[in-house]
């Protein structure tokens, strides 16, 4: 975000709300993270049937394709990519507009 930063001054400069620049952050940021999830959902599903059938003999509290598991986990990684995207969002929206555009 610190190499957009200019261009988020001068977007608040030009009457953008700090609303609209939370939304340019989290959906330029929020992409990677979905594809991220799901990518790696698909890799957990697929290594879990790979390798279950050679832990077949020992048992585990968590079985292979458990949903909750994978939602509870899914849940807690968007959360800390929310929380990592929100704060360069409040560094941008908190600019100093006469530094942004002196600069320019």
């Amino acid at each position: 975000m610190s190499q957009h930063t200019k261009k988020m001054g001068i977007r608040i400069a030009l009457g953008a709300h700090s609303k609209d620049i939370y939304r340019a952050v989290l959906g330029s940021s929020g992409r990677p993270v979905a594809i991220g999830l799901l990518i790696g959902l698909a890799i957990t599903v697929a290594a879990w049937l790979a390798v279950a059938p050679l832990l077949s003999e020992v048992e585990f509290a968590v079985k292979a394709l458990d949903p909750i598991n994978y939602a509870m986990t899914a849940i807690l990684l968007a959360r800390v990519a929310l929380a990592a995207m929100l704060i360069p969002a409040r560094r941008a929206t908190r600019v100093d507009l006469v530094m942004v555009l002196r600069d320019e």
